[in-house]
């Protein structure tokens, strides 16, 4: 089948993906992992890891940096290099050093912690494949188009030049005159460590979405006219076995990867308890009533008064505040997607009974910070931003600290994936602070401040030497 050349674009995409700047992987934190909730954060440090290499630098200057906000989240502790003037990219390590060849096109895009990548093949047509952050291949790079559908999940795509009027899922858009192109096949790959395994080969008709997670990968397939439906996935196991038929929508899971707990209602007492994920009571009936909503926690409610329950459950949070935020100010998991959970870094936002003022408790009850602040406005994490009166800002953190930043800033937010520890704060003469939950300042006179998903590496620029500087980011905690 004849590979094409011209540069592809999805027809139900928004925009077309300017080239990559730079791309860090992570180390994801999974939704379900264990969480210590008596231990709490006392501060943050950061820690220089390296200055990005030359290659990496000119790309990233000559791009005015348009994709590292939108990149830079989705994984991999490595960074995409690109060589101008032919824009040949490789893929390095923090430190540079190369883990591939130069042999890549600027489209390379970090995704479910893998490496979507063209380039070009031996008989000089262009193709697309799939990397491991370590730079192997994971999707053989022999196909139109290339996917990463999950942590371990792939598809490449086989195509057929259509025309204009026909049916069509890529067009050109780097030639005078438009290409359409139809999907005629479509190879799903399952990843096994650093090994891709092809596990079915679908036509046209059965293929029209995919998205993984874990060992399980939700698919819909085409009906017979090319249309296809949001609620029409099947779950298949990593052998491609259809595991779970029950038509439903492309991100549920749950047929595979049910809850750890989930709460029940009993008619006789009219109270709620909590199951484990087999079933079994690990609460009797015991709350007016428990949330269907499983996070890290899951909220209760005694009368009119929440709380939260862990996993196993027991009471983490008693039953005393009128209202309690979930927040996804954290990691990302490990699909790139936001995780919503209770326990920030050891506190939790509460609100009194008119869910009108907030403050931070911590795991038994105990108020940190008093409820005094404006509820709606606390969703960033350890700390809430107030503007006073006279314009200038001050952060108030979650261990009751308040610091009044003056007028030197006219606007400070915090930082994605940073738990409200990491805050950005305009300059009025140019450029951004970094400043951590208690306003010190961590780097000053910088800009393009970015954390990568598991909010461990942050990249930085000075506005002085415009150097792109990375630096680890390590949080201290106490009982």
């Amino acid at each position: 089948m004849k590979k094409n050349i011209v540069p592809m674009k999805k027809l139900y995409s928004a925009t077309l993906a300017l080239l990559v700047a730079i791309c860090l992987s992570t180390l994801l934190i999974t939704a379900c992992a264990e969480i210590n909730q008596t231990s709490r954060v006392t501060g943050v440090t950061l820690e220089h890891i390296s200055d990005a290499p030359e290659d990496a630098y000119e790309l990233i200057f000559n791009s005015e940096l348009l994709d590292l906000k939108r990149d830079v989240e989705r994984e991999g502790y490595s960074i995409i290099l690109g060589k101008n003037p032919y824009q040949r990219h490789a893929l390095a390590d923090l430190d540079g050093n190369l883990l591939t060849d130069y042999e890549f096109f600027g489209g390379m895009k970090a995704n479910y912690g893998l490496i979507e990548a063209e380039k070009i093949s031996e008989d000089s047509n262009l193709t697309a494949g799939v990397l491991t952050q370590a730079g192997q291949v994971v999707v053989p790079f022999q196909y139109f188009a290339a996917n990463a559908l999950g942590s371990r999940w792939g598809v490449g795509f086989y195509t057929e030049e259509v025309s204009e009027d026909q049916e069509h899922d890529y067009y050109s858009i780097f030639t005078e005159d438009k290409h359409y192109y139809t999907i005629t096949q479509a190879d799903i790959y399952y990843f096994d460590g650093n090994e891709g395994r092809l596990v079915a080969t679908l036509d046209r008709q059965g293929y029209a979405e995919a998205q993984g997670r874990g060992d399980y990968l939700n698919l819909i397939a085409r009906e017979p006219d090319g249309k296809y439906y949001y609620n029409g996935a099947i779950a298949y196991d990593s052998d491609f076995n259809p595991v779970w038929t029950e038509l439903h929508t492309i991100s549920d899971f749950s047929g595979v990867m049910p809850a750890p707990v989930a709460s029940f209602y009993d008619r006789d007492s009219g109270l709620y308890g909590l199951n484990d994920a087999e079933g079994s009571p690990i609460l009797e009936p015991s709350m007016e009533f428990i949330s269907s909503t499983v996070y890290d926690l899951v909220e209760f409610r005694q009368g009119d008064a929440r709380g939260l329950l862990g996993q196993d459950g027991n009471v983490v949070l008693p039953a005393e505040f009128g209202a309690i935020s979930s927040s996804a100010v954290g990691p990302l998991d490990e699909n790139g997607e936001s995780v919503f959970r209770y326990n920030c870094l050891g506190y939790f936002t509460v609100a009194d009974a008119d869910h009108e003022k907030g403050g931070y408790a911590v795991a038994g009850g105990e108020i940190t910070c008093p409820l005094t602040l404006k509820f709606s406005s606390m969703h960033n994490g350890v700390a809430t931003s107030v503007q006073n009166e006279d314009k200038s800002w001050s952060l108030v953190a979650a261990d009751g600290v308040r610091t009044d930043l003056g007028p030197q800033y006219s606007y400070i937010s915090a930082l994605g994936r940073g738990w409200g520890m990491l805050w950005e704060a305009s300059r009025d003469g140019g450029g951004y602070d970094l400043l951590d939950w208690h306003g010190q300042p961590l780097l000053s006179n910088c800009r393009d401040l970015t954390l990568t998903a598991d909010g461990t590496v942050l990249a930085a620029r000075s506005k002085d030497d415009n150097i792109l500087a990375l630096y680890r980011v390590t949080y201290s905690y106490a009982d």
